[in-house]
Order: structure tokens, then sequence, then C-alpha cells
């Protein structure tokens, strides 16, 4: 399934949003249903992914005719995105690489970049290729490393703590009934 397609099915889904932007519920359930579609997600094919559903649930509300039209939700920052998809490939108990390109063609003049990809099973060179090839601009000469990296126990403290935190928040925002 494309994002283009994912955006479409969602669309027949309420969007959440709170003050124009997109709850961490909302943008996690986008991300749950990339990585079950695909069976791996990184950073930027879920930032893409969101991108893409508000885009379309954006176009699809001015072409309605309503009096009342959505405006485009504005997504958060990268690293509460990243944050974000932490958390939850952490809480689906999803495995997490370290993907490396390291550059060894002559017009890219080397050096190396890198992503985390969250995947169950193995992950491959190949798979990263026909994945992330154009994302990560891989070139037929370029190295592909993955390096699988187990979730610490540090990680996890640090998911519990901002499962806490946003817990706290809720609860000033929608104090008990009196």
């Amino acid at each position: 399934m494309t994002v283009t397609e994912l955006s479409e099915e969602l669309l027949g889904q309420p969007l959440k949003t709170k003050d124009g932007k997109v709850t961490k519920q909302e943008a996690q359930r986008i991300g749950q249903r990339v990585f079950y579609e695909e069976g791996l997600i990184s950073h930027q094919s879920f930032k893409t992914a969101l991108q893409q559903t508000f885009r379309n649930a954006t176009i699809e509300s001015i072409n309605s005719g309503d009096d009342e039209r959505q405006s485009q939700p504005s997504l958060p920052s990268d690293s509460t995105l990243e944050r974000w998809l932490k958390e939850l490939a952490i809480q689906q108990g999803w495995q997490r690489s370290k993907v490396t390109v390291e550059r060894r063609s002559a017009k890219q003049g080397g050096g190396a970049t890198w992503i985390w990809v969250y995947h169950c099973g193995e992950l491959d060179e190949f798979t990263v290729r026909a994945e992330y090839g154009e994302e990560m601009d891989i070139d037929v000469y370029d190295e592909v490393i993955v390096q699988a990296c187990p979730w610490t126990e540090a990680d996890k403290k640090d998911v519990e703590g901002q499962a806490e935190a946003d817990g706290k928040e809720n609860a000033q925002e929608h104090p008990p009934p009196p």
C-alpha cells in the first residue's frame, strides 16, 4: 500500500487534532498502520505518511463545499515525531536497527548517513535498498550496514517516564468531574 492509498483509506476515519495540531494518538495510529502495511517504518516514512494523510484530508475538506473547512493541522517537531515513533515501537515490541549508508561513489564524495528503522524479524541490505534507496539516496556502490540495536532498559524507562508525563498533562486538561 502506498502512502497515498493509506491516506485515502484513513480519510474515512475522523482526524483527531487538538488546537490545530496532530495528536500523539492520531500520529501513532497512522504510524502503526504504515508499519503493519509495510512491515517496517523509519522516521521519514512516518512523517511522510502523516503529511500526506493530512494534506489529502485538507483537500477533501476544501472540495466538499462545507462552510466549515478544516485547515491542515500542523505536525509537531521532528524530535517529537521521533520520540512518538520510538514510544510506539517499544510499546508494540518492534525491533530497532541502525541503518548506515557509507558513500563509495565518486559523485557523492564519500561520507555516511544513518537512520533508525523499526521492524519485525530480520532486516537485510536488500530490504533496505528496496524500501529506503530513494529516501537515503543509496547508490549501487554504497555500502549498506544494518546493525541490530536491541532496546535498553534506559530506552524503556524513557518511554515509561514520558507516558507518565503525558498522563499528568491529560489529567490537568481534563480534571475529574466535581
